[in-house]
């Protein structure tokens, strides 16, 4: 039988900018996040949006509905066991990340380390395409798929 390939796609949080940064992955087998992905669009469309950022979501009653039906639908799948949504969050003001001359980079390095081998870990799967956030501080060497991902 051949290996089920699973995907992962993160979104970084507050780099450079915050005292309380995040990365935050969805991760699945590809058949269910083709499925979730095909489900959120659709919601999209239903309130005539092309995307939805939650800190343009306040006050604005079309995007507070979409907001709400994306969140009922992803905790469905992860009820489901369909989805994995994981969050790692750390201050860089606990003595373990207020280093003087930390490299900023290099510890959202290991944070992506630290969450990706946990999910691979999760989810009993070696193979894996990696979507890392497309603003993201680290250089993925041009490319924005990483693929095969090898959790061992």
């Amino acid at each position: 039988m051949k290996d089920k390939i699973y995907e992962a796609y993160s979104d970084e949080s507050g780099f450079h900018a915050e005292r309380f940064q995040s990365l935050s992955v969805v991760s699945g087998e590809r058949c269910a996040l083709e499925s979730l992905r095909k489900e959120l669009s659709d919601i999209l469309k239903a309130h005539s949006l092309s995307e939805l950022k939650w800190e343009d979501v306040k006050g604005h009653k079309p995007k507070l509905q979409c907001a709400n039906k994306f969140l009922k639908i992803a905790i469905k799948y992860a009820c489901e066991g369909k989805v994995r949504i994981d969050v790692l969050l750390w201050d860089v003001q606990d003595s373990r990340h207020a280093i003087c001359g930390r490299n900023d980079i290099k510890n959202l390095g290991r944070m992506y380390y630290k969450i990706l081998v946990h999910i691979a870990r999760r989810w009993k799967c070696k193979k894996w395409s990696v979507f890392p956030d497309i603003n993201s501080a680290i250089n993925w060497e041009g490319n924005t798929r990483i693929s095969e991902y090898d959790a061992t």
